[in-house]
């Protein structure tokens, strides 16, 4: 039997979390298509980061070689034997921050402040050389995190062990950020951690509390309480405030008597690590899960791993104790693992029950409004609405949407959409089912313009003109023409709106559905009088397509003649004369004596004149203005008669 093999699948669930010139990018295995995947290209936007481990089968890789205060993404791509595979959709954005120095900062009375140094690094053992704050706690120890690029954000700050000490929500400003630890005893050992400095991974910071351990032996001996003495009757600067213990602003007997008072005191030492949080976890497919073990001894030199193995969705960070990934169809179940902690004073194992549910089906109960037309926004209300991994449709076609909450959605009518059910998908739960509140109706455009028959009536619909027979009028007969759909019908529109000179005898409005249009050919022919108007409405295609719409009055023998101009305009009837093209009210694509126009909403502006442009989505008039002779201070000219006998007209053409 001969195993075809093929380049591995796509990766997904990409998730950055940047360090100091690094980040480590964690992702969701794809599956092998035959062949074992050997290893995952890890590429950096902008470029520069190198995967320090690229044979690296793992789940979990580190870039090395970044920009600290640079914005990076990274995408994966998985290979094997037979090939490289897609590469990912890129991860979130990170930007790498590198911690410079951590101190503990008082006031001393009126003389200022002043830093006691506390950054350790995090590979020391618990029991080691940490740094020693020696003043007395007061209202707080204020720790100052100082990085090597500005700070924008800064998420909570963390003491362990758990249970002792309380730290404030940090502040930040410029290059630092701030935090002040409260209820911290005196001897005590603690680690302080920052999450999400600019979105990095701030590594947690050991330090020691011993008031009176000047020297920062982590014990308070005899010459601690001569170092005190010997400065007494000095007010505290630069080179002598940590003897001010008390933090008055001037070194006194009262130092001197806590120092002595504390005399034989040594820093604590901390126990072996041991993981306060709960091994029970659930979670729902399609939804990005995060869970974080806690330590309840200060974790430096501490180390998490994982007894057995974990489910092929998830990841466990090494350093912070994260569980994150995001579990699909497959995974529906209960899986069973043990994460560990270690450190030189011993290690901790927990297990764990992660159960993954399956999600509850979308439903749609409400739409408002239950109709509309393309272009036009809804609220849809249900339940289970997720923010990942939803998707919305109009009558089987793609709206764009966007989701508020998981009651509530926003979606916007396509220029493709057709009446039908509102059908909301979730890659958990699967596709809502249809009811009548579910059925969205579309309205054609020019639902809500009125003619001026009262009541309102919908005149024929002006179709093309057979080569051989008279011109279309508008006399209450259903035209001939070969596209007569009634959401294209023209309206009788009250003429006297219009600003042109002379005024207009007549004024019509036709609606066109371009999307309906589309593949028509050349559809329209107005009988249109001497001193009559016509505006073409149409809303351009919101979906991402090329075309156009062209007006042409070269249609056949004699016949139709031009307008004495034509505007495209946000605006219907539109013939302001003052609005010459280059002017600064000119506000529309304006031209005179135009036999013939065309426009395109996603390819075409005029050189120099946006107002050309067609926005996909939006709503447009094509104004056009018949007329005899006119002169040149009105847009005309002398000499070019518009319509020399009815009839006058032409063919609207779309294109896509």
């Amino acid at each position: 039997v001969v195993v075809s093999s093929a380049a591995p699948g796509t990766p997904t669930s990409v998730i950055a979390a940047a360090g100091n010139k690094q980040a480590t990018v964690t992702f969701t295995v794809p599956s092998s298509n035959g062949a074992p995947i050997t290893g995952y290209l890890v590429v950096s936007t902008p470029g520069g980061g190198v995967d320090s481990t690229p044979n690296n089968p793992s789940a979990s890789h580190v870039v090395t070689g970044l920009n600290n205060g640079t914005s990076y993404t990274f995408t994966v791509a998985a290979y094997n034997s037979a090939g490289t595979g897609p590469s990912s959709t890129a991860s979130n954005s990170v930007t790498p921050l590198g911690l410079l120095a951590v101190n503990s900062r008082k006031t001393h009375g009126s003389t200022g402040t002043y830093d006691v140094p506390l950054l350790t690094p995090t590979n020391e053992p618990f029991s080691g050389n940490v740094l020693v704050e020696p003043r007395a706690i007061g209202s707080g120890h204020k720790i100052v995190f100082q990085f090597d690029n500005p700070v924008s954000s800064a998420g909570l700050a963390t003491v362990t062990p758990v249970g002792v000490g309380t730290a404030s929500a940090p502040t930040f400003s410029g290059n630092e950020v701030s935090t002040t630890l409260t209820n911290v005893p005196d001897k005590q050992r603690v680690t302080v951690s920052l999450a999400s400095v600019n979105g990095t991974s701030v590594p947690p910071v050991s330090m020691g509390f011993l008031v009176g351990d000047v020297d920062s032996s982590r014990n308070v001996t005899a010459s601690d309480i001569s170092s005190v003495k010997s400065k007494t009757g000095e007010t505290t600067d630069n080179s002598n405030f940590a003897m001010d213990v008390n933090t008055s602003g001037k070194i006194n007997a009262a130092d001197v008597l806590a120092v002595k008072a504390r005399n034989g005191l040594t820093l604590a030492l901390a126990a072996a690590p041991t993981i306060s949080t709960t091994g029970s976890f659930t979670t729902t497919i399609g939804s990005n899960y995060f869970s974080e073990f806690i330590d309840s001894q200060a974790p430096i030199a501490s180390a998490w791993g994982v007894v057995g193995t974990l489910p092929p969705w998830v990841t466990l960070n090494p350093v912070t104790g994260y569980l994150s990934g995001k579990p699909r169809t497959s995974d529906v179940g209960t899986s069973n693992f043990t994460v560990s902690l270690t450190n030189p004073n011993g290690s901790a194992t927990q297990a764990v029950a992660l159960v993954v549910t399956a999600a509850p089906p979308p439903t749609v109960t409400l739409l408002s409004p239950s109709s509309g037309q393309a272009g036009a926004s809804i609220i849809i209300t249900g339940t289970a609405f997720t923010t990942v991994g939803t998707s919305v449709s109009i009558g089987g076609v793609a709206a764009a949407s966007t989701v508020t909450d998981s009651n509530h959605i926003t979606a916007v009518v396509g220029a493709m959409a057709v009446t039908g059910y509102v059908v909301v998908t979730t890659s958990g739960g699967g596709a809502s089912a249809t009811s009548s509140a579910s059925l969205f109706t579309l309205l054609p455009p020019g639902v809500g313009d009125y003619s001026i028959d009262n009541p309102p009536v919908l005149l024929p619909n002006p179709s093309r003109n057979p080569y051989n027979n008279p011109p279309l009028t508008h006399s209450g007969t259903l035209g001939l023409g070969e596209f007569t759909n009634p959401a294209n019908h023209a309206y009788r529109m009250d003429p006297t709106v219009c600003n042109s000179t002379p005024a207009i005898a007549n004024r019509w409005q036709q609606n066109i559905d371009i999307m309906q249009y589309r593949g028509q050919g050349s559809q329209d022919l107005f009988a249109m009088g001497a001193n009559d108007a016509l505006t073409y409405k149409f809303t351009a295609p919101s979906i991402d397509t090329t075309g156009s719409f062209s007006y042409d009055t070269n249609i056949s023998s004699g016949g139709a003649q031009a307008p004495v101009f034509i505007t495209v305009s946000k605006t219907p009837c539109n013939f302001d004369t003052s609005k010459v093209i280059g002017n600064t009210n000119y506000d529309a694509c304006y031209s005179t004596n135009l036999g013939a126009g065309k426009m395109f909403w996603t390819t075409f502006a005029a050189p120099g004149y946006t107002e050309c442009q067609m926005v996909k989505g939006d709503t447009y008039y094509v104004n056009l203005r018949f007329q005899f002779a006119r002169p040149a201070y009105q847009g005309g000219s002398p000499t070019t008669t518009s319509c020399t006998t009815p009839p006058c007209g032409g063919m609207f053409t779309v294109g896509l």
